[in-house]
């Protein structure tokens, strides 16, 4: 008696197989269609060929990089500012200090002592202010309106007092040595012992000593 070793496939099993492959297939090709796609989602945000497993664990973004090149690149001219601080030590800022740097403006106020060495004070406006003893050596001074103020005991050694005005003011044992004066107006000011060694005097009714009243 022999048996039969020959195995049928039912018909039912052959569709379950063919369609397993086909699922197979489609799976794979959608796998493949992701990688690309995100490959050229990389490639739109500016990682070139760089494959997914190379990219840097944290990329800075353009928004960060702009925001931190606008800050390296923002800035504020101030009126005025020191530029040349003494190597003894820090400027003390008071806050009518801070208020002519900031502003510009510092009409009436009590600079007693106050240290603006090299200071760029172009055009301000001190009428009135109080400047004794105060330290301004190499300030610059062109166009300052300081009509009414009082210069005693200031050092204005090397400051460029170019066609600031001077008008009505008490200037006394000033030093301007080395300074420039040229067209500075001292209308009415009253001028007692003053140091002028090597300075820039253009048109300026100043000298050692005296009254100058028009």
């Amino acid at each position: 008696m022999k048996l039969s070793t020959s195995t049928s496939v039912s018909p039912a099993m052959s569709i379950a197989s063919q369609t397993s492959s086909k699922f197979a297939k489609r799976l794979s090709r959608t796998a493949v269609s992701a990688v690309v796609s995100l490959g050229a989602v990389a490639g739109i945000a500016g990682f070139g060929a760089t494959t997914l497993g190379a990219l840097p664990a944290q990329a800075e973004s353009p928004l960060e990089s702009s925001i931190q090149s606008s800050d390296e690149d923002f800035s504020v001219d101030r009126p005025a500012e020191i530029t040349d601080r003494p190597a003894d030590g820090p400027t003390q800022i008071t806050p009518q200090m801070a208020q002519l740097l900031e502003t510009g403006i510092c009409q009436g106020c009590d600079l007693t002592g106050a240290d603006l060495t090299g200071a760029h004070l172009i055009g301000v406006d001190l009428r009135g202010a109080d400047l004794t003893n105060a330290q301004m050596a190499q300030a610059n001074l062109e166009g300052a309106d300081l009509t009414g103020a009082t210069l005693v005991n200031t050092n204005l050694s090397g400051a460029y007092l170019t066609n600031s005005i001077l008008d009505n003011t008490l200037i006394s044992n000033v030093d301007f040595s080395g300074a420039t004066l040229i067209y500075t107006s001292l209308r009415n000011a009253r001028v007692d012992n003053v140091n002028l060694v090597d300075a820039t005097v253009l048109n300026t009714p100043i000298s050692i000593g005296g009254s100058y009243e028009e």
